[in-house]
């Protein structure tokens, strides 16, 4: 073909994508709320206020533990397909850690850096489930004993999407791995429910520890729950020295809490509670071991302690997390942000309910199965074409002294509209135009 041949395919091809998009250019707008005045403050609060420009529980919702807000009522002008909500969370809410060793950078506080993460439990698996995907990219995946029973049961009560009840005799076994022989920087959590508290013993959550009272050589690390219902974590020496670091006060509830413990190469070791440091502290050096990882097992005596509740989010890390880390690890689970919608044929959303992803009233939009690093995206689905629409935001916090914060939202929607006003009649004699020119010149035009 020769090159103005080919040149004016080009300009004519592209000529005719231009007059075909270009409806769907016009039409994709957006709608957003990002500060009080005249947006947050036109919809309705329900233990919730806006404040600094964002939304968030006011005194009574932290002492509830949860409120909504109800956004204004928005006007796409004509009937609009409704396509996305996309929203910016102060830090990421209701959301599991990142996976492969992921950093996160987008939010405006609560980003964590998972780079020298070495084991990542979602414990997300189904019924029935006898391996389990470490999601840290380090490969060091669990197995649990279905021929002796020694199997947790799947819940999908998790902390974050599924998580399993360990009955007392169960264990997630991952095999030992260079990459979980560590001596110097270290932390470890989990998220757990415990459902018995008066035992004879200790409970196990994750344990890394080679135990031999008889001989003196306890060496390793783990996180249990004494008999006394106090968490604690152990750390022992090849030589044989050990110590434990206790937390404040005794757990007899049954609610969720977020363990975690750090030890660091100058020896020094915390034990963190819903991310409070504990007051007591320990010092020793941390020794290596080539035993197998247990979550859900402690060895004592000759004998095993297992743990009885749910575990989920297990993880351990190659480095020592700071206090804010810590801090920032359990708001992930200790706050929640969610959202419903609702698309209305009237200005006063008269009789639509809102809904969530499925179209019921009981899903929610969150970063609950978000794995992305990113700020929360989605994708809205069982929404009906509507001219109005209002979203509904859901806050909770599982402690009085903090809360989620919603700073702003945008909506995407699609006119259902043809053209505009302003140009509809030169694109109609433009699309005749065009249709009559390439009939006439077909044969000169696809060559």
């Amino acid at each position: 073909m020769h090159r103005s041949k080919i040149f004016s395919f080009v300009v004519q091809m592209s000529s005719i994508l231009i007059l075909v998009l270009y409806p769907v250019l016009v039409y994709a707008s957006t709608v957003s709320d990002t500060d009080c005045t005249a947006e947050f403050d036109s919809g309705t609060d329900s233990d919730t206020q806006c404040s600094s420009g964002q939304v968030e529980l006011d005194a009574t919702g932290k002492t509830n533990g949860s409120g909504d807000f109800t956004s204004r009522i928005f006007d796409a002008g004509s009937n609009a397909s409704w396509s996305s909500i996309a929203w910016t969370p102060y830090q990421p809410y209701l959301k599991e850690l990142p996976d492969n060793e992921g950093v996160e950078s987008a939010y405006a506080a609560g980003n964590l850096d998972m780079t020298n993460d070495v084991l990542l439990m979602h414990l997300n698996e189904s019924s029935g489930a006898t391996s389990f995907t470490d999601s840290s990219g380090a490969g060091n995946n669990g197995s649990c004993d279905d021929a002796n029973s020694h199997c947790p049961a799947v819940t999908t009560s998790g902390r974050f999407n599924n998580g399993f009840d360990f009955d007392g005799g169960d264990v997630i076994t991952v095999l030992d791995d260079p990459s979980l022989q560590i001596t110097g920087d270290l932390t470890i959590a989990a998220w757990v429910i415990s459902t018995v508290t008066t035992s004879a013993n200790a409970q196990g959550i994750l344990n890394k520890m080679y135990y031999d009272n008889y001989w003196g050589k306890n060496y390793g690390f783990s996180l249990a729950k004494n008999s006394a219902n106090k968490y604690y974590v152990f750390i022992g020496t090849a030589a044989g020295a050990r110590t434990s670091v206790l937390s404040n006060s005794a757990y007899t509830d049954t609610n969720w809490h977020h363990i975690a413990a750090v030890h660091k190469s100058d020896n020094s070791i915390y034990l963190y509670i819903d991310g409070v440091k504990q007051t007591a502290t320990g010092s020793l050096a941390l020794g290596s071991v080539n035993e197998d990882l247990d979550i859900g097992k402690l060895y004592g005596n000759y004998e095993n302690y297992y743990w009885n509740g749910t575990i989920d989010e297990a993880v351990v890390v190659n480095a020592a997390l700071t206090d804010t880390q810590i801090l920032d690890m359990y708001k992930r689970g200790a706050n929640r942000l969610q959202f419903q919608v609702r698309s209305c044929d009237d200005g006063a959303c008269s009789g639509e309910s809102f809904i969530g992803p499925d179209g019921s009233s009981g899903t929610y939009y969150s970063e609950l199965t978000d794995a992305s690093t990113a700020l929360p995206s989605k994708t809205l689905g069982n929404v009906s074409n509507n001219r109005y629409f209002q979203y509904k935001a859901f806050l909770e916090t599982s402690q009085s002294t903090i809360s989620p914060a919603l700073l702003d939202i945008t909506l995407t929607y699609g006119s259902l509209e043809s053209v505009p006003e302003f140009s509809s009649g030169i694109y109609v004699m433009t699309i005749v135009f065009m249709v009559f020119y390439i009939g006439r010149r077909k044969d000169k035009i696809f060559v």
